[in-house]
């Protein structure tokens, strides 16, 4: 224990995964204790409209800045990372203004002919409010991750995620409907953007901002908006194909059934993942001329994240099934079925996600492109297939989620090749780990059964 503490009180990086850890698991937690009333308070339908609204919201999202948001973490003099910033923040307003534009005017098209219900037209009219402030907040969250503000990070999430929970609630019992977690999502996200600008103060920092710096780290970092930004928008869509596809095939209360159960199966990823990812990127930005650091950096992260992830999800692929409808209620059985054909991509997305910074990091945005169009490509047609050739849902996810797993692999072994680290070495570690935990809970299961 005496070693263990000081190994945490001695270790940066530990701390600052725990500050942003911590933050994060809250933030998720209260989320999570109000989801079996959320569930008996809206129907599936209700939950496959919101979720059909967060996909637009969240592929508008990634556009907003152009991803320059992300090379915020690399300059080494403060001045040019100010530039990015205030840089960033002039294309997410401009972005938000066009989405406005076409909302005001093609709303109606975007919501039965691309979003596939004519009920989302109403929701839509919120998308420009919410893209800007979660713009916004994301740009300044990167901020504080460089100037270490790790606290204020976790504060804003813990913040939020009360806000919109009790509002979600709320409205909830008075019965407003899917509006009501629009609006209570909306008002979070204002809350969380503005304590973010009161403590960072971004505004003192406009001494160091003019049009010629703009301009250069403009042209510096032209990789992001180039190369990951096409890159970051087909993994978006990719992500969510079988929530575009579903609700036109099967009807949009499976399009509830699975959001429900991609929220649980993605929150270890936000729970833990996001954090650990956050500070893997920072401290490894800090070497990026040291291969040798960042392997040992990379593998240590990986491996941790894994056994965690291998334990952890191992309950939910399962008994996701009775998990879901003990906690949910019956009605949602379905979305535990889901959740557990989800399990495996998921599990490699929460060990692997830290790795992916690797891209920005050594500045291979353009193979990341290639392995995200092929991503989409194989995703894309895996689930055209299955919905052709079959009535159930779940050949679509099943589909989904093993070619997701196995390009995940495929990137994990080039990312490792980059930093010079043999695949072998880690795919013996994944087997290890996954025959240790994973045999004695299928013969549990088979017992149990």
């Amino acid at each position: 224990m005496q070693q263990f503490k000081k190994y945490i009180s001695g270790s940066s990086f530990v701390k600052n995964v725990l500050t942003l850890a911590s933050g994060t698991s809250l933030a998720l937690v209260i989320p999570v204790l109000i989801s079996p009333i959320l569930t008996r308070l809206f129907t599936p339908h209700e939950f496959g409209l919101i979720a059909l609204y967060a996909v637009f919201v969240g592929i508008v999202l990634v556009l907003s800045s152009a991803r320059y948001e992300q090379a915020i973490l690399l300059p080494s003099k403060k001045v040019n990372a100010v530039n990015i910033v205030y840089l960033a923040m002039m294309i997410s307003t401009f972005t938000v203004l066009c989405l406005l534009v076409v909302i005001l005017f093609f709303g109606e098209f975007v919501a039965e002919f691309i979003l596939g219900d004519k009920e989302l037209v109403k929701l839509l009219y919120f998308a420009p409010m919410s893209v800007f402030f979660l713009s916004i907040y994301q740009i300044l969250n990167y901020w504080a991750i460089r100037n270490s503000c790790y606290k204020l990070v976790a504060k804003a999430k813990i913040s939020q995620a009360i806000i919109i929970s009790v509002l979600h609630v709320g409205f909830g019992y008075l019965g407003f409907g899917v509006v009501g977690l629009v609006v209570g999502a909306l008002v979070g996200q204002l809350f969380t953007m503005l304590i973010m600008l009161y403590n960072l103060n971004i505004y003192n920092e406009k001494e160091f901002v003019n049009t010629i710096k703009i301009y250069a780290v403009l042209r510096r970092y032209k990789n992001f908006p180039l190369m990951n930004l096409l890159s970051a928008i087909l993994n978006t869509v990719s992500v969510k194909i079988p929530l575009l596809m579903f609700g036109g095939v099967y009807g949009v209360s499976v399009v509830g059934f699975y959001s429900l159960a991609e929220r649980v199966v993605t929150m270890p990823v936000s729970l833990v993942g996001a954090s650990v990812a956050q500070v893997y990127y920072r401290e490894v930005a800090n070497f990026k001329n040291d291969l040798n650091k960042i392997a040992a950096i990379s593998i240590s992260v990986f491996k941790k994240m894994f056994l965690i992830g291998v334990v952890g999800m191992s309950f939910l692929g399962f008994y996701g099934d009775v998990i879901f409808a003990f906690v949910f209620g019956e009605d949602w059985r379905d979305a535990g079925v889901y959740a557990q054909y989800l399990t495996p991509w998921m599990l490699l997305v929460f060990a692997a996600s830290p790795i992916l910074h690797l891209y920005a990091v050594l500045e291979k945005q353009k193979i990341a492109l290639v392995f995200n169009v092929s991503l989409f490509l194989s995703r894309f047609l895996s689930v055209v297939l299955a919905v052709s050739f079959s009535n159930s849902a779940i050949v679509g996810v099943i589909a989904f989620s093993l070619i997701s797993v196995v390009f995940w692999l495929m990137q994990l072994g080039y990312l490792f090749s980059l930093i010079e680290v043999s695949m072998l070495k880690i795919s013996s570690f994944m087997v290890l780990v996954v025959s240790v935990v994973l045999i004695p809970q299928l013969f549990l299961y088979n017992l149990i059964s």
